[in-house]
């Protein structure tokens, strides 16, 4: 079939799962020119993301992959520029993964302090500096010692964030305090998982 008419258009602006998500799909009895694509990444973490352009046969997967694992650095954006054709059915499949910035000796030695106010002896205060994190971001421990009554396997698991303020947050255990005390030792490793994830912007034009 002829195309009589070119119009440029955003194609699709989203932001990525940690799943495929098909952001796009080229409309019945029309073709798709793909110009340009925007990748953002406004968090602490860094992380890879994939961009398929699938044809309508296929399932996505690493033979129909313009982009594999493309690593994204923490608050970078990248750009491509060129042309590439969908035909109709054809669809455009994104997905990112965590994006995680981890933390290690010195920067999480005896990060933890405990509280024994009431209704609260559950909540640690976590001292990380410049953490990067936003309230409902995950971070996950390991390699933390007990204290003021707070267990190792009550630390050394994964929680959501509470921020208080650019270098410390709160946690809430599993465990009770006994005690008002700083510690958890010198071998900690925290990652942070950062939220949200890449937005994807892709214009272009369709052909009918």
């Amino acid at each position: 079939m002829a195309f009589q008419t070119v119009t440029p258009i955003r194609i699709a602006q989203a932001s990525m799962t940690t799943s495929y998500l098909a952001i796009y799909t080229c409309p019945t009895d029309a073709r798709t020119y793909m110009k340009d694509i925007m990748v953002c990444n406004g968090t602490e973490g860094a992380g890879t993301v994939n961009i398929n352009i699938v044809p309508n046969t296929q399932a996505v997967g690493t033979n129909n992959a313009i982009y594999f694992n493309y690593p994204l650095a923490a608050h970078t954006t990248f750009q491509w520029k060129g042309t590439q054709i969908l035909n109709e059915g054809d669809t455009i499949q994104v997905k990112s993964s965590l994006l995680e910035k981890t933390f290690t000796t010195t920067a999480t030695d005896n990060c933890f302090t405990t509280n024994t106010t009431g209704g609260t002896e559950s909540n640690v205060q976590v001292t990380i500096a410049n953490h990067g994190a936003a309230t409902g971001d995950g971070v996950g421990f390991t390699g933390a010692v007990a204290v003021g009554g707070i267990t190792a396997p009550q630390l050394n698991t994964t929680f959501t964030v509470t921020v208080v303020d650019d270098n410390n947050f709160i946690i809430t255990t599993a465990g009770t305090a006994t005690s008002v005390a700083t510690g958890g030792g010198t071998g900690i490793t925290a990652v942070f998982d950062y939220v949200p994830l890449p937005t994807i912007t892709i214009s272009g034009a369709e052909a009918v």
